[in-house]
């Protein structure tokens, strides 16, 4: 055989190979937008700041779905009659790796126990139930149903940047400008406000590429400072969790005043476009790849560790979460936004983690979240947008267990758990829950502990100890099935 006539059936092999993935990528682009129509793919944006809980609470949803079948509390939940199957496998139509689903249930089965390693990227998961629901008008079942449902994991640190869509550069100078005053951050950005101090904003940007680096190298160690500190509204957060990012030009930048008539080849002008350069290559790619069509949302909230950190953390997250859950797109769903522009109907506002209380101060979680996040509601309220909004408080693994013990005599509801950093069973008191934010000169010190999780034979199928996760998926999905 000539060379020739090789090269050639080599080349109509690859185009044979191409048209069938053109032909593949059509046929999952259809199904998607008829399954979107029918209301049968289910898109949950799972968000959350960072250490929030959103890993685990994919995991243990992924988790609690895939076990369908050996659950009949949750099959009661979610009024399903018979589970026919459920499958869990990547979205066809993200290229974003899947979701280590099975790598967190390994960890939890390690010797000892430890949590998921934190995200450092986005991943996403779908899960498949194929199942039949009860007839309302007979003891018969209906035909099989199916309903896909997508949930996408990213860094807490990237939703941060969420805000800055909208934003210019002379206003997230002038925000971020004012934040670096407030008292804890003054300290830690006294490095970095003394040398842009020292900067000319309208000398020439090719005189200053040093300097450019240098500023947002300070700028970063900034960041981080902040961060380490428990401070949420830390932006943009790709200099956080630089990803693919690292190292390039699209990071070196920082907040600058300066005149409003600047010469093109000024520094200040150098940074905004920058800054302008990161907001729409990477936040804005960000947000329409990955989040500006989901059906659900769920919004993760650490109240215990904000407690902790203390009153100025506390209102530093209030800010952060307000600000992120002003871009998304809220509103009544119909088959014409499902296909074209769909919106988010339903939003579960939930406190994490609240198993390192007593069950029965969970009240007292959903007090607090809702004092601290009310405005939300009333905000969208007032844009129009007439969604379900639910406050709740869970846990997607519970490492403690309630015991009743005496405190100074009196009667009290401790908990017991392994403490993060111990090896031995402990029983706690851990402190009683505010049911709103403390007034500002009443802010008392708060010490809730963090807990290993429990072991278990996870990898075979064994349920997770858990709180209020039964409710929260089926005020998620309850009326899609």
């Amino acid at each position: 055989m000539t060379d020739s006539v090789k090269n050639w059936k080599g080349a109509a092999r690859k185009l044979k190979h191409r048209a069938r993935d053109w032909t593949d990528k059509k046929r999952f682009a259809v199904e998607e937008r008829v399954a979107r129509t029918m209301d049968r793919t289910v898109r949950l944006a799972v968000t959350g700041l960072r250490r929030s809980g959103k890993t685990v609470f994919t995991m243990s949803v992924v988790h609690l779905l895939k076990y369908l079948r050996a659950q009949p509390d949750l099959l009661a939940h979610l009024g399903i009659a018979e589970v026919v199957s459920v499958q869990v496998s990547a979205i066809p139509d993200l290229d974003a790796a899947r979701f280590p689903y099975e790598q967190c249930i390994g960890s939890l089965s390690e010797n000892p126990p430890r949590w998921p390693e934190g995200t450092r990227d986005v991943s996403q998961v779908r899960v498949t139930m194929r199942y039949r629901r009860v007839r309302k008008r007979s003891a018969r079942l209906s035909g099989v149903r199916t309903l896909r449902l997508d949930f996408v994991d990213y860094p807490g640190e990237w939703l941060l940047d969420l805000p800055l869509i909208n934003k210019s550069y002379a206003e997230w100078s002038r925000q971020t400008l004012a934040y670096a005053e407030q008292p804890t951050r003054a300290k830690l950005a006294a490095e970095w406000r003394a040398f842009i101090n020292g900067l000319d904003p309208i000398q020439s940007a090719g005189f200053a590429f040093g300097k450019m680096k240098r500023g947002a190298a300070l700028f970063r160690e900034y960041l981080l400072a902040s961060q380490q500190a428990g401070l949420q509204c830390v932006q943009p957060g790709r200099f956080i969790m630089p990803g693919d990012l690292e190292g390039g030009l699209l990071l070196d930048f920082f907040p600058m005043q300066g005149p409003q008539a600047v010469p093109g080849d000024a520094l200040i002008a150098e940074l905004e476009r920058r800054f302008d350069a990161y907001r729409e290559r990477v936040i804005g790619e960000f947000h329409s790849k990955y989040f500006a069509g989901f059906d659900r949302q769920v919004v993760l909230v650490d109240i215990l560790s904000v407690l902790n950190a203390g009153q100025e953390v506390f209102a530093d997250t209030r800010v952060a979460l307000s600000e992120i859950l002003e871009n998304f797109r809220y509103g009544n769903s119909s088959w014409r936004t499902r296909l074209f522009r769909p919106r988010i109907d339903r939003v579960l506002i939930a406190a994490t983690k609240a198993d390192r209380v007593s069950r029965d101060q969970s009240p007292l979680l959903r007090h607090f979240l809702e004092a601290m996040l009310g405005e939300t509601r009333e905000s969208l309220a007032a844009r129009g947008k007439r969604i379900q909004v639910s406050y709740q408080a869970i846990s997607a693994l519970c490492c403690t267990k309630d015991v009743k013990c005496s405190l100074n005599g009196v009667p009290a509801s401790c908990i017991q758990g392994v403490p993060v950093g111990g090896s031995e069973l402990v029983t706690l008191f851990p402190g009683q829950v505010p049911s709103r934010p403390p007034p500002d000169d009443d802010w008392q010190g708060y010490d809730f502990r963090d807990f290993i999780p429990p072991g278990g034979r996870y990898r075979h199928g064994e349920t997770m100890d858990h709180l209020q996760m039964h409710a929260a998926l089926r005020y998620l999905i309850g009326d899609k099935l």
